[in-house]
Parts: structure tokens; C-alpha cells; sequence
């Protein structure tokens, strides 16, 4: 292959891929802020109308809604409340955060947003669901080998599935800088924000010399004559 068909063909690929990137990081859409990493197994409490029940749990910063997985087991389904509750030690006097979400909802995930969002600062909190409707729903999650979350105040061998939503809808090259920063999260200590950026710098110098080397290797006679 002749050098100009060489770089014709790097060309046409540099350019499908710009394109794909491109539309990749300019998608706008929903975004998690993190998982609490419990399997969604089978129900693990059924919360009867008034019933209250709160998980201790590491809070990403920037979230806006609790996700939950649900077993339906009466129509309609009730409306839920969240409260998030902040440990007196982190935050005294602090309000905690409150949300709702009306009935009539379906099997699987669901989203209760809450204001105001986290504060990135204090990751630690208390997650309570009341049910303020008159049926009954079951929450979905897995057993554990000792105390998990409370119901009306008695604790339960048992955890609740919390996914964490970040609010509106965000695209990924807006969520860049977020990236950077979760990469130091339980980390070694010389992993700061700027590795994330060191390591894209990398990839893209030993890219370009890749495609240096391919465009200028002599692969035919053609080259030559």
C-alpha cells in the first residue's frame, strides 16, 4: 500500500472515530452517582401503610434521588417518602433531605428524588422510606450476617438495593471532572485528580506515534520505485 493510500485509510478511521467520540460525549442523559453494591436478591421487607424503614449507608456527593428496586403486592402501589438523615457528629442541626414519590407505580426501580442534593462533603447517611399510602409493597434486596436496616425501629438481618441518581441529565464530557475526581476515591495516595488527565495525555502522545510509525514504515516496493 502506497503511503497516500496509507494515509487515506488512517484518515477515514481517525475521522469514523472522532464522530463516534464526539457523539458519545455530547449524549445527554439521566446519571448515577454511585451503588451501595448490595444484590437485588428477592424482598426483603414489606412495608405496610406507615411503616418506616432506614439504612445507614455511604452517600455519593451530588445525589438527588434514592433508587430502590420494588416488588409489587397490591394495586395501586402507594406513594413512598425518603428522608435522609445526617449523623448528628458530621452535621448538627442540619436538616435532613426529604422527597416523595406518588403511587401507581410499577414493578422494578424506582426513583424518589429528594432536595436539597448531597453535600459532596459528609458521605455518611441514614436512608428512610415510609409508606404513606393504604397497601402494602415489598422493597427488594439480600440477608446479611448481622444487623442491617431497621423497621419501625427494629433492626433486621437484612439490606435494601440503593442506587444513587444524580439530578437532571448530564453528558459525559460534562461529567469529565467528576470522573477525574471518583478515580482518587479508596485509592493510593499519590492517585490524585490530575491522574485521570496524565493517563488521557498518555494515551493520546503514544496514539499519535503509533500512527507516525504506521504512516511512515515503508510496507511495499510501490514506496520505493
Amino acid at each position: 500500500m502506497s503511503r497516500t493510500a496509507r494515509i487515506a485509510a488512517v484518515g477515514a478511521v481517525l475521522a469514523v472515530l472522532l464522530v463516534a467520540l464526539t457523539a458519545h460525549l455530547l449524549r445527554t442523559e439521566p446519571r448515577y452517582s454511585g451503588f451501595n453494591s448490595v444484590r437485588p436478591t428477592f424482598p426483603v421487607v414489606d412495608l405496610a401503610p406507615q411503616d418506616l424503614v432506614c439504612q445507614s449507608t455511604l452517600l455519593p456527593g451530588d445525589t438527588a434521588a434514592i433508587e430502590v428496586v420494588v416488588h409489587v403486592v397490591e394495586q395501586p402501589t402507594p406513594p413512598l417518602e425518603v428522608e435522609v438523615r445526617r449523623p448528628v457528629a458530621e452535621a448538627p442541626g442540619a436538616s435532613p433531605a426529604r422527597g416523595r414519590v406518588d403511587g401507581g407505580y410499577g414493578e422494578g426501580l424506582l426513583s424518589i428524588p429528594f432536595t436539597p442534593v448531597v453535600d459532596a462533603s459528609r458521605p455518611v447517611a441514614r436512608v428512610c422510606i415510609r409508606n404513606q399510602g393504604r397497601a402494602n409493597v415489598q422493597l427488594v434486596g439480600t440477608s446479611i450476617a448481622g444487623e442491617g436496616f431497621a423497621v419501625n425501629g427494629a433492626p433486621q438481618p437484612q439490606l435494601l438495593t440503593l442506587n444513587f441518581r444524580r439530578p437532571g441529565s448530564e453528558s459525559t464530557a460534562g461529567m469529565l471532572s467528576t470522573i477525574a475526581q471518583r478515580m482518587t476515591v479508596a485509592r493510593a495516595g499519590f492517585v490524585e485528580g490530575w491522574t485521570f488527565w496524565l493517563l488521557a495525555a498518555i494515551f493520546l502522545g503514544a496514539s499519535a506515534v503509533a500512527i507516525a510509525l504506521v504512516l511512515g514504515k515503508d510496507f511495499g516496493r510501490e514506496d520505493r520505485s
